[in-house]
């Protein structure tokens, strides 16, 4: 083993072939953790392994073998900076499946700007919204470990210790939204993810997510998006489809 790996560093000495240094490529990732746009326009975006080592003579497999890398490091350097665990995880478990399933070149590339461009723009809202005091903090906590069920400011003011009128003036001014909308525009994301990467029904995903009816969820979901449920399901198979067939 030692051998083998002493030889391995001779020949890329020789070959003049060195990994990334270690302070740029976490500071990548620190860029997208912290919501940078900027990071949507550099040299990260397009696809060239160089750098970053042989994980496989394989060319696909070897980029497949990079890209799920780099989704994991950017998932963990977001948690790390306040991205909710469960939806860290989820995004990632999404995008790794896509790599897995990737059959060329051009796939992987397009989601790995699609990794970079989703993490960096979900830290960017919620970093223009981060709260400071910690009865925000623990209501936001709360709110997402409770999404499944059918939330009140009351409840939640409970959970938190805090007047319920006090919680709400405060998430107000905070983060620019108050309680009931930031709970309602956490419900639509689920159900945006849902819709997308699920068959359940709008009956379903309405009990699931806490709303009194199916068709509370519709109107709701249709006030928040701009789009009934059904419509926005279908503007995304179209999407997928149509992106599938400009893939060679």
């Amino acid at each position: 083993m030692n051998q083998e790996l002493h030889k391995l560093l001779i020949q890329q000495r020789e070959e003049e072939r060195f990994h990334i240094p270690l302070e740029k490529e976490f500071q990548f990732y620190r860029t997208i953790a912290q919501g940078d746009l900027s990071v949507l326009q550099g040299e990260m975006m397009v696809d060239p392994t160089e750098g970053l080592g042989t994980l496989s003579q394989h060319p696909l497999r070897n980029q497949k073998y990079h890209l799920i890398i780099l989704t994991a490091m950017i998932t963990r350097f977001c948690i790390e900076e306040g991205l909710p665990h469960e939806e860290g995880y989820t995004m990632s478990d999404f995008y790794i499946q896509q790599i897995d399933l990737a059959a060329d070149a051009r796939t992987l590339s397009q989601i790995k700007r699609e990794v970079i461009t989703e993490f960096t723009k979900t830290m960017h809202d919620l970093n223009r919204r981060r709260p400071a005091s910690l009865p925000v903090i623990r209501a936001m906590d709360y709110i997402d470990q409770h999404l499944t069920s059918p939330l009140t400011v009351q409840e939640i003011a409970d959970a938190v210790s805090c007047h319920p009128d006090y919680l709400s003036r405060l998430f107000k001014k905070e983060t620019g939204l108050s309680v009931s909308r930031f709970l309602l525009e956490q419900k639509c994301h689920s159900a945006r993810y849902m819709l997308e990467n699920s068959n359940a029904t709008c009956t379903e995903i309405a009990a699931f997510l806490g709303f009194s009816s199916c068709s509370h969820f519709i109107a709701r979901f249709r006030n928040m998006v701009g789009m009934t449920p059904e419509a926005y399901r279908q503007s995304k198979i179209r999407n997928a489809f149509n992106g599938y067939h400009d893939i060679p």
